[in-house]
């Protein structure tokens, strides 16, 4: 009986080992048909974009990208003439009217800045020219040089100028004190 006993109980654990195996088995087959399905779906995905890269583009895309671009671009040059107007001005303001029938090659950036320019030294100029007159008039003021004789104005081929002796260096500007004009009182002056 016991010699049966262990026949059976060898059976029994020869079943059980048998049993483990074809679950083991049976396991790695599952997991060969999950890593074949997965594959099958890569590939079949892969497959789909590379013909969906392959297919030619829509004309309409194409012609709503290019239309977006270019709405985009225009944007961007509209903004950059109006700051460029807001910096240095528009033609408008730079070309004098006979001027604006005539070719309007020249109103490019670099000559609108040479207007600019020419502009500004032209200030700087007049600039000069106020504070030499307000130099001799503090002269004169301050009994300078020649307090009886006018302001004498010397023509010159760069247009108007004043006499540079009657005045003091243009280098150096008078103070509010030397150009406010003492109050005078009823005994003095006429």
């Amino acid at each position: 009986e016991e010699e049966e006993e262990e026949e059976e109980e060898e059976e029994e654990e020869e079943e059980e080992e048998e049993e483990e195996e074809e679950e083991e088995e049976e396991e790695e087959e599952e997991e060969q048909e999950k890593e074949k399905k997965r594959m099958c779906m890569q590939y079949f995905v892969a497959k789909k974009k590379f013909q969906q890269a392959r297919k030619p583009y829509d004309v309409r895309d194409v012609i709503k990208q290019y239309s977006q671009g270019h709405l985009s671009l225009m944007v961007c040059i509209k903004e950059l003439q109006r700051r460029l107007d807001q910096s240095i001005g528009k033609p408008s303001l730079f070309i004098p009217i006979p001027e604006k029938s005539k070719d309007r090659g020249s109103n490019t950036i670099g000559a609108r800045l040479n207007q600019v320019e020419d502009k500004v030294t032209q200030l700087d100029q007049r600039l000069v020219i106020i504070t030499d007159m307000l130099h001799q008039l503090l002269s004169l003021h301050q009994g300078g040089p020649s307090c009886n004789s006018r302001p004498q104005v010397v023509a010159s081929d760069e247009g108007d100028s004043i006499n540079p002796q009657l005045f003091l260096p243009s280098n150096s500007l008078p103070t509010y004190e030397q150009l406010t004009v003492p109050q005078m009182g009823p005994d003095e002056g006429s």
